[in-house]
């Protein structure tokens, strides 16, 4: 970890988005995220439990995802301090195929509550063609739409997926109903 800390420090704020240049340069798997529309940082690959991804910067940032659903958060005005919901093990995805209706339960401490339910549905919104540093990549767009009643919070989250396999490209993800969209792209996946 302190050798990803030592090449990327200076990384952490890009002016707009990463380059090609900045992600060959970090020795381990990285993701670049942004914070509404706040610049683009790098997240390193801390470590892997079970499913779980775990990603940091020096900064304190911190993202915990599975199968590309972020999961938990750290290092934000408001965060996600846990999460639950149709997570798939042995699977490269844990959003769930078109036309499903689930439920995703979600705990915010900073609001003292704890298993706030959401009801969520999702819609495939057919192929497309994305671009992460300059690399071309097919994926199929899927729009996941959700509300929580209890405490009024509507919100939706899109997945750009490998037809294929599922592993999620990139991500906008609403995790708090205090903070602004997550937008996460894979620089250089994890090794599995």
């Amino acid at each position: 970890m302190s050798d990803f800390l030592a090449l990327a420090k200076d990384r952490w704020s890009a002016p707009d988005s990463l380059t090609r240049a900045q992600a060959a340069a970090t020795p381990v798997a990285t993701v670049g995220v942004r914070v509404g529309d706040g610049p683009e940082q790098m997240l390193g690959l801390v470590m892997t439990l079970r499913d779980t991804d775990e990603w940091g910067a020096e900064n304190g940032l911190g993202l915990a995802t599975i199968g590309g659903r972020i999961v938990r958060t750290t290092g934000l005005d408001a965060n996600l301090t846990g999460f639950r919901g149709p997570l798939r093990t042995n699977d490269a995805s844990s959003v769930p195929s078109g036309g499903d209706t689930y439920a995703l339960e979600y705990d915010f401490a900073d609001l003292t509550r704890y298993g706030v339910r959401a009801l969520c549905t999702i819609e495939d919104l057919g192929p497309m063609e994305i671009t992460i540093i300059g690399s071309k990549i097919d994926t199929e767009r899927v729009e996941e739409r959700c509300t929580a009643p209890d405490i009024d919070w509507t919100f939706r989250n899109i997945f750009w997926r490998d037809p294929r396999t599922g592993f999620v490209w990139r991500t906008r993800q609403t995790v708090h109903p205090g903070a602004d969209p997550i937008t996460l792209e894979v620089l250089r996946p994890p090794p599995r």
